[in-house]
C-alpha cells in the first residue's frame, strides 16, 4: 500500500497535531506553535516510515509511543516520566476513539479495515478518520478553553510532577 499525499494531509497530519497538543496539554505543558509543528511533522514522518516503509504492523504503536516520548523529551524539554505519560495518554485516547468508532462505522458501511485503508474514497476516509478523533477533539477543546489538565506541571521547560 502506497502513501497517498491527500490522506497524509487530511488525516495523518491533523491526527498527529491532535496527539501532540492533547498529550502535552493533559500534563499542562504549553509550547509555541513552532514547537507543536516541529513535533507534529517529525512524528508524522516517523509514523509514515514505521507504518508504510518498514511495515511494522502491530508493533508500530509501541515504536511510535517511544518515538513521541523522545520528541517530547527533546523538543518540549520535559522529564522522561512526563514525556512517557504524555505520549501514553494521547495514544490511549486515539486508540479509544478508533476502537469505538471503527467497528461501528465500518460495519455500517459494510467494509473491512483493510478495504478501508486501501480505499481511494477520500470522503469516506476523512469522515471515518475525523469521527475516530472525537475523544482527542473533546480533550483539545477542554484543554484550550477550560485549561483542563491532569498534572500540575511548571510549563515549557523544567516540568516536574508535583505531589498532590
Amino acid at each position: 500500500m502506497g502513501i497517498d499525499p491527500m490522506k497524509v494531509l487530511c488525516g495523518i497530519l491533523p491526527e498527529s497535531l491532535l496527539l501532540v497538543y492533547v498529550g502535552l496539554g493533559l500534563i499542562n505543558i504549553k509550547l509555541s506553535i513552532r514547537n507543536y509543528i516541529k513535533i507534529t511533522i517529525l512524528y508524522t514522518i516517523g509514523l509514515l516510515v514505521v507504518r508504510y516503509i518498514l511495515n511494522f504492523a502491530g508493533i508500530h504503536i509501541l515504536i511510535l509511543c517511544l518515538f513521541l516520548s523522545l520528541l517530547f523529551k527533546i523538543i518540549a524539554k520535559v522529564d522522561w516520566n512526563l514525556a512517557i505519560i504524555s505520549s501514553l495518554l494521547s495514544l490511549i485516547l486515539l486508540l479509544l476513539g478508533e476502537v469505538l468508532v471503527y467497528s461501528k462505522l465500518l460495519t455500517y458501511f459494510g467494509i473491512s479495515i483493510k478495504e478501508f485503508l486501501n480505499s481511494n474514497n477520500l470522503i469516506l476516509f476523512n469522515l471515518i478518520i475525523f469521527v475516530t478523533k472525537v475523544p482527542l477533539l473533546i480533550c483539545a477543546f477542554l484543554i484550550y478553553f477550560f485549561e483542563v489538565n491532569l498534572l500540575n506541571s511548571v510549563g515549557d521547560s523544567n516540568a516536574q510532577v508535583q505531589e498532590f
